[in-house]
């Protein structure tokens, strides 16, 4: 898209607002934007693998499923793995594209104006979890029991994630 100056001669709000708007800027001053991510639904002996969003990104304290952000070119399955390797420190034995969710978050949100396109894989893994990136998205890791799961705070995609993979 290619860039416009806003600032008429004699500034009018409602005017720079709608024309921002129009080139892709929402309300709340986010520039709307999409965002292709990677996630892992991973039940293993009765216990849903999920991590802990850290302080520093947007739902700190939820639980979600481990995943995240694709990388430029990268493929959702190479993007998966990585995801897994930094977030769990598990490398799946199997893993299948289960299904692609998108959502818009509006303007109540503090993603407002993020177009999310999430592909969601059904992944066998076990072990020990632990996380290998420093300073990421996340802070903690651990196998929840499916009876406990509705007892955490945990994001709208793990439910999405849940009956996608049929669990």
């Amino acid at each position: 898209m290619e860039l416009q100056h806003l600032a008429p001669s004699t500034p009018d709000i409602a005017e720079l607002l709608a024309k921002a708007m129009s080139l892709g800027w929402s309300a709340m001053g986010n520039p709307k934007r999409t965002r292709l991510a990677a996630y892992a639904v991973i039940v293993t002996d009765g216990s849903l693998l999920l991590v802990r969003i850290a302080s520093r990104s947007d739902g700190a304290g939820r639980w979600t499923l481990p995943g995240g952000g694709l990388d430029w070119g990268e493929h959702p399955d190479d993007g998966l793995l990585r995801e897994l390797k930094e977030e769990t420190g598990l490398t799946p034995s199997s893993f299948q594209l289960a299904g692609i969710n998108s959502h818009v978050f509006d303007e109540s949100d503090t993603r407002a104006g993020l177009h999310a396109i999430r592909f969601l894989y059904h992944c066998e893994a076990a072990g020990e979890p632990h996380i290998t990136e420093v300073d990421g998205s996340v802070d903690l890791v651990r196998w929840v029991p499916m009876e406990q799961v509705s007892t955490l705070d945990t994001v709208h995609l793990v439910s999405v994630g849940l009956d996608t993979t049929g669990h």
